[in-house]
């Protein structure tokens, strides 16, 4: 596992994102495109929506650091 993603809901369509990587992911800078923050192996973010929306925009970002990282 390169990245760990952890979704918690905080209200009527708010959820807190927590993100860790393991070694080659900047997470701090994942969570920066989303409008959090944090460190590099550990950092988060709030996003507002329907979950599955909110699945698809934090996997979609995530995946596009990956593909940076190959």
């Amino acid at each position: 596992v390169e990245v760990g993603i952890t979704i918690k809901e905080r209200g009527p369509q708010e959820y807190k994102i927590s993100l860790r990587s393991a070694e080659r992911v900047n997470v701090s800078a994942v969570c920066a495109t989303l409008g959090g923050g944090g460190h590099y192996f550990a950092a988060g973010c709030t996003l507002k929506g329907p979950l599955p929306e909110v699945k698809a925009r934090i996997l979609k970002a995530v995946g596009k650091a990956l593909e940076e990282q190959a």
